[in-house]
């Protein structure tokens, strides 16, 4: 996936918001979600007092290391005989908690934009 600059990057598992500093770094905008507020406190000091250059000396190939590159056999690996229609008829959820980080600024979930 390539983008150029003035293209958003949408990152719905933040992190620390690596993706948001590489975008900005690139000038993209931006938007990176992350439930978790130590998540969210780590990502924005990526931003604070300025933004984190990228550090191009340290450019390493991308790699995918195992298990995601291990082949499955289906046969020792069955799926599930129904496809996994069976499921609870009501699943109650908890409100979820945390921010969203958009273009470096802290957005609660639930808030009005």
């Amino acid at each position: 996936m390539l983008t150029n600059k003035g293209d958003l990057v949408v990152d719905p598992f933040a992190g620390s918001c690596v993706t948001g500093a590489v975008a900005e770094n690139l000038h993209r905008k931006w938007v990176c979600c992350e439930l978790s507020e130590e998540y969210l406190q780590g990502g924005i000091s990526r931003f604070v007092p300025g933004v984190q250059p990228l550090a191009r000396e340290k450019m390493l190939p991308y790699e995918i290391s195992p298990p995601c590159t291990l082949q499955i056999d289906e046969d020792d690996v069955p799926l599930f005989a129904d496809g996994g229609a069976r499921r609870p008829l009501n699943v109650e959820r908890e409100k979820p908690e945390g921010s969203i980080v958009a273009d470096g600024v802290p957005i609660p979930l639930g808030a009005a934009v």
